[in-house]
């Protein structure tokens, strides 16, 4: 065994010397070959160092696997850190305390792998009934937590984060009282959040799901957590009208993973807001009349993603003959679509020649698209897409139409 004290000593004057302004510093646990067990002491040594590794100027600080002791936390002196990141562990007392101790300064905050209760820990003040604060924190990414929410479980009695600008839930949403929502109507210009049937009734009686909730919001994304089923179908109509209607100058939409078989039932009630810039719905799959006529009805959008399919239960090989593609254009003559740039990620056909077809069609009637980016989920399906649209652009149908100025480009 070689003396591991020494070796780290003299590895953390490098750093020192190589980094001496090191603003970011990461620090994980990386054992590809042997359990943790058999590295414990060499581990724990080196994470010791952790503290002496900071810089005066170190803003950033990753903590990926890494369990964090006592002395260690006390050497982090608070005020210094503007950003932590913190995964793996499930938010144990000391990641949760050196988030506390930094509450004053922290402007970004990612929580990857916590407990529920880890989470509503860190907004506990001194006493049962205070809150603690998060003045400057600007961004809240949570993601992988574990456990359920506790209606007895202690909560914040006023909103923790009031500079709150980008709020990122890709998870199970972990209060169970709306109150960190509620404050944000005022100040928040992002929100990601994973929905289940409880926390949408908890918006809804709240009222955060009325039109123009939230006065700044520029970008909202509203989907399912993975775990949850019950109601998806049921509530994913009403989620998606939402998503439109509860900011006032939204710009940015995104349908995500959202279950709407009955999409042109829901199209005539959609608040086609002028303001709408981006609209993601690669992950609710339209058909081409479905596409055309959502992109048509915002006036001022630029960017849009898509997911293309047959009618539902349709599934014909051959190419769509003149006679429809003619009809296809008849219905969308008047087509007044501001979108410049479309990406297609996702094509449901029954071969790649078809999808191509229906690409060259949608692209054809909107008057303003300048890039179609073929987007599939493999380089070789995009390429096999991309030679379908090739393909329909060879037909006499299309010849010396504008689609010939478009350029069709597969993902870089």
């Amino acid at each position: 065994m070689v003396d591991i004290s020494t070796a780290m000593d003299k590895f953390l004057k490098c750093v020192r010397s190589l980094a001496p302004n090191a603003r970011i510093v990461t620090a994980s646990q990386y054992s590809p070959y042997r359990t943790r067990s058999k590295l414990s002491r060499n581990y724990g040594h080196a994470m010791a160092l952790l503290p002496a590794i900071l810089a005066e100027r170190t803003s950033h600080v990753v903590v990926d696997r890494v369990d964090l002791s006592p002395p260690q936390l006390e050497k982090l002196v608070p005020g210094t850190l503007r950003s932590i990141s913190i995964s793996g562990y499930k938010g144990r007392q000391c990641h949760v305390e050196l988030i506390q101790r930094h509450a004053p300064w922290v402007e970004r905050l990612e929580l990857v792998n916590f407990t529920v209760h880890s989470i509503t820990k860190l907004t506990w003040g001194n006493t049962t009934t205070t809150t603690r604060l998060y003045p400057r924190l600007k961004k809240l990414r949570i993601a992988s937590v574990v456990g359920f929410r506790k209606t007895k479980m202690r909560q914040p009695t006023i909103d923790p984060f009031p500079a709150l600008q980008v709020f990122d839930c890709q998870t199970i949403f972990p209060f169970t009282s709306p109150v960190v929502l509620d404050g944000g109507q005022s100040h928040l210009r992002v929100l990601k959040l994973r929905m289940d049937v409880d926390l949408f009734g908890m918006m809804e009686r709240n009222g955060l799901l009325r039109k123009s909730a939230f006065q700044q919001l520029e970008v909202i994304s509203l989907g399912w957590v993975e775990r949850t089923s019950v109601g998806r179908q049921e509530f994913s109509e009403r989620m998606l009208l939402k998503s439109f209607e509860i900011g006032v100058h939204t710009q940015v939409v995104y349908a995500n993973k959202l279950s709407i078989p009955n999409f042109d039932t829901v199209l005539p009630q959609v608040h086609f807001a002028s303001t709408l810039r981006v609209l993601d719905f690669k992950e609710a799959a339209l058909t081409a009349v479905q596409a055309v006529t959502l992109l048509s009805g915002f006036p001022r959008l630029r960017d849009a993603k898509l997911s293309l399919c047959e009618t539902r239960g349709v599934r014909p090989k051959r190419m769509p003959t003149a006679e429809e593609v003619a009809q296809f254009h008849k219905q969308f003559i008047d087509c007044q679509s501001s979108v410049a740039f479309l990406d297609i990620h996702k094509t449901d056909y029954a071969n790649s020649r078809r999808a191509g077809e229906y690409i060259v069609m949608v692209a054809d009637v909107l008057p303003s698209v300048v890039c179609v980016r073929i987007c599939c989920s493999t380089n070789t399906r995009s390429s096999r897409v991309r030679r379908g649209v090739k393909y329909a652009l060879q037909r006499n149908i299309y010849k010396n139409k504008r689609v010939h100025d478009i350029h069709f480009v597969d993902e870089d």
